[in-house]
């Protein structure tokens, strides 16, 4: 299934390290939610990468976005659950840099830039 901006995007629900449960459908965030798998810890970009993530959630909770790190790419869901944005790779590295997806939420938001992409 092709996930396309605007769409909604599936449900998607699944258990955490913490013992808790995470839902997609229970997020409630001002702007966003992003969604970020990764391929595993065994990967030394994935730790580098979910540690530079781990680091920067203020800044996404500061720009009214959600932030979850499941294990396999990148999402930012609208609050309504359309995809606004995706990022898939097939490789494990050449990844969008969070600083960037950052500064780009903040134009997105600051200039009301629809989602953009085959619909």
């Amino acid at each position: 299934m092709a996930v396309k901006p605007r769409q909604a995007v599936p449900a998607l629900e699944f258990d955490t390290v913490g013992g808790g449960h995470w839902s997609l459908a229970a997020q409630k965030p001002q702007n966003f939610t992003m969604v970020v798998f990764y391929r595993g810890l065994h990967c030394p970009v994935c730790r580098k990468y979910t540690s530079e993530l781990n680091g920067m959630i203020g800044e996404f909770d500061k720009r009214g976005v959600s932030t979850v790190i499941t294990s396999t790419d990148m999402f930012l869901v609208k609050p309504d659950g359309t995809l606004y944005w995706a990022s898939i790779s097939t490789m494990p590295f050449a990844r969008p840099h969070f600083g960037d997806i950052a500064q780009a939420i903040d134009f997105a938001l600051s200039k009301n830039y629809p989602a953009r992409g085959e619909a």
